[in-house]
């Protein structure tokens, strides 16, 4: 668990289980937060036919980051929308 809103004494302490990779409060996974940021909230938004996921056929909006895109510590080093770079970063 890499979550800089607990501690390792209070996640103990609510009785989260690191081994799978719990890192969001709510006991909520990586690939969960990761869902809830892109394809649920583009069917919430009723636009899951054009965003969310990358697929042939869906608009090309992506952010490039230099590492892990849930970690705090990340640096977003490239945008691009609609299949053309609009932004990068030289780090």
């Amino acid at each position: 668990c890499r979550s800089p809103w607990m501690s390792e004494k209070i996640r103990a302490f609510m009785g989260f289980d690191c081994s799978e990779g719990v890192l969001w409060p709510g006991g909520y996974l990586d690939s969960d937060a990761l869902s809830m940021i892109t394809i649920d909230a583009a069917k919430i938004l009723g636009i899951a036919d054009r965003v969310g996921t990358l697929e042939p056929g869906k608009d090309a909006d992506v952010a490039l980051f230099d590492g892990d895109p849930l970690e705090y510590t990340t640096h977003c080093i490239g945008v691009v929308i609609n299949g053309k770079i609009v932004s990068e970063s030289a780090r």
